[in-house]
């Protein structure tokens, strides 16, 4: 813990403010009585309260439906996954990545 009075203060401000960053408290004084206390602050983290958003929102029931995954899927491949039993099929070849995602099971993942 460094004193400095005032003139020291004013003429050595930024070099106060380095030591303060660092994490020392300084003091200012004048006519040798401290006036000032100078100390690193300490930023809160700010904490979210349990059920904040209890009743502002729901989830639909068929969230996790296969229906869901699939529009989901086809959106993120813009319809490059093709449905086996879509008529739209092209040259009756299915994009290979159909199978991983549609017909893996969740414990296949693993």
């Amino acid at each position: 813990m460094k004193t400095y009075n005032i003139h020291e203060a004013k003429t050595h401000l930024s070099k106060i403010l380095n030591e303060v960053r660092e994490g020392e408290t300084v003091y200012i004084a004048k006519a040798g009585k401290k006036l000032v206390e100078l100390k690193p602050v300490k930023e809160k983290k700010k904490k979210i309260p349990w059920g904040l958003l209890k009743d502002k929102m729901w989830v639909a029931d068929d969230w996790d439906s296969e229906e869901t995954n699939m529009e989901i899927a086809k959106s993120f491949y813009q319809e490059s996954l093709e449905d086996p039993n879509d008529e739209r099929e092209v040259d009756g070849e299915v994009h290979p990545d159909y199978h991983e995602f549609f017909y893996c099971k969740k414990e296949d993942k693993d």
